[in-house]
């Protein structure tokens, strides 16, 4: 069964991808502004090591979350508050792979577990209904 993208899904992703520029294009401006008092080379040198290491750190923090899914589902126990942390790791992990200023920034905000949690626990409440089939979509692939 193909599932036809509605249009309040279309404008969800038009709004994703135009914060996710608005980033960019701050980064950019950052960047050309530091670069008068710092080398390139300085500047190039930490987003690239502050990209690959909170990369690391998240993907060890993806696989724990669905991991502990995977426990939970075999034993009868849909956790979508989990399931909705790991939608928000994964997309702190997407701000952290952006290599830049303002969302390394944003990513190392959200990085400590309990405001990740915070945050979920929000979404969870705003959007309960597309969680919950979202849910039932990745349990469906991941079993």
């Amino acid at each position: 069964m193909k599932r036809i993208p509605t249009t309040k899904n279309i404008i969800i992703l038009f709004y994703f991808l135009l914060f996710i520029s608005f980033i960019l294009l701050c980064d950019y401006f950052l960047f050309w502004y530091f670069s008068k008092f710092l080398s390139y080379k300085y500047l190039l040198l930490g987003i690239a090591l502050s990209s690959s290491v909170f990369t690391f750190l998240i993907l060890n923090n993806i696989t724990d979350i669905i991991h502990t899914l995977k426990i939970n589902v075999t034993k009868g126990k849909f956790l979508y508050h989990e399931f909705t942390l790991l939608l928000v790791t994964m997309c702190l992990g997407v701000l952290l792979i952006i290599p830049g200023f303002i969302s390394t920034v944003i990513g190392l905000v959200l990085y400590p577990t309990p405001i990740r949690r915070t945050v979920a626990f929000f979404i969870y409440k705003v959007a309960k209904n597309q969680i919950k089939q979202w849910f039932s979509l990745f349990i469906s692939q991941l079993l």
